[in-house]
């Protein structure tokens, strides 16, 4: 693995030796940070041919979005970042991808969405027990 790999990481054996990680982005639906994009770049860059990068390695994506965007909502399709994510996590990197995702979070702070606030709620529990269920399945193999 190229040295470019190691800075990025802190690792001395580059992006190969990693179990597990985590990767943070700040809310965008319309597309992904550029400083996340930039990264990922980066480590395509220097991995070389990236195909597998992270093969069967656990890896949870985890989004929350303040609106819905979801399948029969006014801006279905209007998130952008989480199928770019999916596509390089799980599809060009192979990861062992579980995908946690929370809508509707400004519900409970904005008054046009006061009517979407037991939905809010109702998807909030789904998602911190999809997220607790995902912490401990990945936790447990290691």
């Amino acid at each position: 693995m190229p040295a470019l790999c190691d800075p990025l990481f802190g690792l001395e054996g580059g992006f190969g030796e990693v179990g597990r990680g985590q990767v943070e982005q700040e809310g965008a639906v319309q597309g992904v940070s550029q400083h996340l994009k930039t990264w990922i770049d980066l480590v395509i860059a220097g991995a070389g041919d990236a195909t597998g990068l992270l093969k069967d390695k656990p890896t949870a994506l985890v989004t929350v979005r303040g609106g819905g965007y979801g399948p029969g909502t006014p801006r279905e399709g209007w998130d952008h970042s989480t199928p770019y994510l999916r596509r390089i996590l799980g599809d060009y990197w192979q990861a062992d991808l579980t995908v946690i995702e929370r809508e509707l979070t400004l519900a409970a702070t904005t008054p046009a969405m006061e009517g979407l606030k037991d939905l809010a709620a109702q998807l909030h529990t789904q998602a911190r027990d999809a997220a607790r269920h995902t912490g401990r399945t990945l936790a447990a193999s290691y």
